[in-house]
This record gives structure tokens, sequence and C-alpha cells, in this order.
């Protein structure tokens, strides 16, 4: 048998599942307890209060995001004389142990105010001597951590981590200079990250402004008229130009489109499992339209083409308009001209315009607008179920200024959508980029210079 033998520089050791792995020379196998000051501690057994911003803040698991940071809306506070004993100090980190939070981390920085962290989480301490605080937390969020965790999850009716179980994680530690550079050359990167985020937001607003004033006056105009909508009373809708139409959908529909989707109701029209086949056309849900529009058409389950004349189902096509009107009610997407026919669920309504009297972008950004939101928001608000059938929708009022002036309010914004995708590209390169250079700079596949 032929004797593994480690490249120049590095060792062999045994690695997480039995089999031999190289790390560099100068690095130690060890465990998180041999690296810190404290024994594991348990957070406050105390109930949460409301925010006030006197108050320490209370970090529960569910405050926790993915990537380590804090969520920003519904935080709550804890009274003083309860956060004494879990007042979090720079360095210090916490682990959620149980439920599905169960594995995430949270480094404390002093930016975060005084916080006080509660009893699903355990907190360590690093010895700064031994252990960078920095690179621990970049450490769990490694693929590495991950897999060593499902490993040792106890499963009951949640899954649970223990003090006990987290402090004997193992950790491939370089020395401290080390460790330092790597976690530096990380946060580099995640500053990156969370700048082009900001911009991603900034950019978001810009177009939130946009549509709210391009949908809404138009460009170039300065007289106006207002808009009203009557379902169980009177409610205003604002003004749009003068010069503009103001018609419904069903009246539109005459002229300008076809509008169809199927009763919902019938539980014939739902595929059954076995209807689905390897090849055919997608099958399109609501629940494959995302917020900002796009179509998650990887996901979307196949039927053969036969299929929506059985069931007598949309069979959408490219350019048509989507629009969500059950359960996630107001989802829209702008089919692009190469997009595939589809068969639609009875959660969609598909909009297939006549290009000659209306823009189909121009009309997904209405139907996207608060012009429009207003009007089905108040519509659902007499009913229990979330939903906004064909009827209703022939209800809508769509403001209309002519062809011209709809195709230059769509390049406008659809500018900016370019935008916003390219940041969130950017951002994507970044966060990919990340994750290559954290599985290789905290096993020591690369080094650095220190």
């Amino acid at each position: 048998m032929q004797i593994q033998k480690p490249k120049q520089g590095y060792k062999l050791v045994k690695s997480l599942f039995g089999k031999s792995e190289e790390i560099p020379e100068e690095w130690n196998k060890t465990n998180l307890i041999q690296l810190c000051t404290n024994k594991p501690e348990y957070g406050a057994n105390v109930p949460a209060i409301e925010k006030n911003v006197g108050l320490p803040r209370y970090i529960r698991i569910t405050d926790l995001n993915d990537d380590g940071s804090l969520r920003d809306d519904e935080w709550k506070s804890i009274l003083e004389q309860h956060a004494r004993d879990y007042l979090l100090k720079e360095g210090d980190i916490v682990f959620a142990r149980t439920g599905a939070t169960v594995g995430k981390t949270y480094l404390y920085r002093k930016k975060d105010g005084k916080c006080a962290f509660a009893g699903y989480l355990i907190r360590f301490v690093p010895d700064k001597g031994k252990l960078d605080p920095d690179f621990l937390f970049y450490y769990t969020h490694s693929t590495r951590y991950w897999r060593w965790l499902d490993s040792i999850q106890t499963w009951g009716v949640q899954p649970n981590v223990n003090a006990e179980l987290y402090s004997y994680m193992p950790l491939l530690l370089p020395t401290v200079p080390e460790q330092q550079k790597i976690a530096s050359i990380l946060l580099n990167v995640d500053s990156l990250i969370q700048q082009t985020q900001k911009e991603i937001e900034q950019t978001q607003r810009l177009k939130k402004g946009l549509m709210q004033r391009l949908l809404t006056k138009g460009i170039g105009h300065t007289k106006f008229k207002g808009c009203l909508f009557t379902n169980h009373g009177r409610i205003s809708l604002g003004s749009i130009p003068e010069k503009w139409d103001l018609k419904t959908v069903k009246e539109l529909e005459k002229e300008a489109f076809v509008i169809d989707y199927q009763d919902g109701n019938h539980g014939e029209l739902h595929p059954k499992t076995s209807d689905f086949t390897q090849s055919g056309k997608p099958f399109l849900t609501a629940s494959q339209i995302d917020e900002n529009g796009n179509i998650l058409l990887s996901e979307c389950k196949k039927l053969p083409e036969h299929f929506w004349k059985k069931l007598r189902i949309g069979f959408s096509q490219a350019k048509d308009v989507l629009f969500t009107h059950n359960a996630t009610v107001g989802r829209v997407a702008v089919l692009p001209e190469d997009f595939p026919d589809c068969i639609v669920g009875t959660s969609i309504t598909y909009y297939r315009l006549n290009e000659e009297k209306i823009d189909r972008f121009y009309f997904g950004y209405i139907l996207r607008s608060n012009f429009i939101i207003k009007q089905y928001s108040t519509e659902m608000d007499q009913t229990t179920r979330q939903q906004f059938s064909i009827l209703k929708q022939a209800k809508l009022k769509i403001p209309l200024p002519k062809l011209k002036e709809q195709q230059k309010i769509a390049s406008i914004l659809s500018n900016v959508d370019s935008q916003i995708k390219k940041q969130q590209e950017s951002k994507t390169h970044f966060e990919t980029l990340k994750k290559g250079l954290m599985q290789k700079l905290l096993t020591g596949q690369i080094r650095v210079k220190v």
C-alpha cells in the first residue's frame, strides 16, 4: 500500500471523517475550549421587553441573520438588572444552540451598542493571545464548520447543539498573525459586499421615487386631474396628467390585450405528482415568480404539452405579462422575447398585449406601482383570503399615456433596473469570491504572507 506523503511545507493530520488531510506545518489541530478564557455560558432566561434605546438590546436566536449580522427589525430590550451578567464585550462570540438557527454565530462589536444575550445562545470568549475572534467568526461560516455541525447535531423535536459539543469543535489553527491576516482579507471582501448592498438599496430607492413620479406625473406635464376608485366607498388615487386616459382593465381588454386564467377552485385543474414528466413544457406557478419579477425557470416542473388542453389551464407565451393573484398577490413578471412557452398554474393571470396600443414594460411597471397596489389592497381588505380574481382585476383603473410616452417611461425605469442588476451581479461575484477564499484560506490551501 502506498503511503501518502504531504507536499513540502505541510503535514498530515487526521481529518474530521477518518481520513488524513494536509495542513501547513506551522498549524495545529485543536478544540475551541482550549482557546478560550472562559467556560461556555448560557444566556439570560428572562422574557424580552419592548425596544427601548435607553436599555440594552436583547439578542435572541431569532435576531441572527445567516451572515452573522443582527436583524434591524423588531429587536427587543432587556432590563438592566437582568442584563448585568450577560452583557457582551468586544470579541465575545455567541452560538445558537437550538431550532432552525442552530449553528449560527454572532461576533459582538462595540458599534452594535450595549447588548445582552438570551438563553438559547452560548457565549465563548476567545483568548486573543491564541485565537483571533474574527478568524473564529469566519471559521464558523466555512463549509468545514457546517460539515462538522451536521455530523454531531442531536435531533429530537428540533435540532440541538449544547455547550459541551460546541466546546469540542475542531479547529485548524494558524499562528495568531496569520489568523489576523486571513481575517483581514475576508473583512475587506465583506466591506465590498456591504458597500455594494448599500449601492443596491440606494438605487432601489431611486427607482421607487422615479416610479412614483413617472407613473403618476408623466414627462413634461403641467395640468393634472384627480382619480377615484369606487369600492365600498370612493377612494382617492391621487392625480394623473389631464392628457392621459384612465381606463379599466375590462375596457382595455376589448382593444389592447387578451387576459386569461382559469378558476383555481376546481380541484381537477391542479396537476398530480404522477402527471409530471422529465420533458415537456415548464409548469409555472406563483412560487416561481420572485418579488423582483424574476422567473425561476429551473425550479419549474414539467408537464406534457397536451396537458393544458386536458385541464384547460393557461398557456403563456414569450412577451406575456404575468400577475400573481392568489396567496402572493401582486408579483409581476414581463416575459422576454426568448422565453419558452409555459403551462401556467391557476394562481397566475397572464396578459397578452397588443404592443401597438400598450407597451408591455410600461404595463408591467404600472401593475407594480402604488397606484395599482392601493386598488387591489382595498379590495382584498374586504375578504379573509388573499386573492384577486380576474373579475376583480377587470375593475382596476390603468393610467394610460400615449404609446411614445409609455415607451419613454419604461425605458427610464428599465435603465435603472439594469443598473440594479449589475450591482446585484457584483455583489454575487464578491460573495462567490469570499466563499472560495474561505475554503482555501481557512484550511491552509492558500497561505498568506505575514
